[in-house]
């Protein structure tokens, strides 16, 4: 059993991994060879993600898009998880 720090809003498969929106981080979860457990890696902070707006969190292909602040975020996942070395896009509202 494991917990997050913030109250989780969506999560969403990637591959073969789970990515859990909470209300103020993205962690990207991969399941353990047990099988029972998993390993989190937290890969963005900082956000301000309304509950209400769940059903607006989407996975486009690597990226996933939110809102957050009054902004509309699109996060290169390979980016946070170290695949490759650019910035986060951000657009606003």
């Amino acid at each position: 059993y494991d917990e997050f720090p913030s109250k989780g809003v969506k999560c969403l498969p990637y591959g073969q991994q789970l990515l859990v929106v909470t209300e103020t981080e993205l962690y990207l979860c991969t399941m353990n060879a047990d099988g029972l457990t998993f390993t989190k890696q937290c890969i963005q902070t900082g956000l301000n993600i309304d509950p209400k707006e769940k059903d607006n969190i989407v996975i486009i292909h690597n990226m996933v898009s939110f809102f957050s602040n009054e902004k509309i975020y699109l996060i290169d996942i390979r980016i946070k998880i170290g695949i490759i070395s650019q910035s986060w896009a951000l657009f606003t509202k």
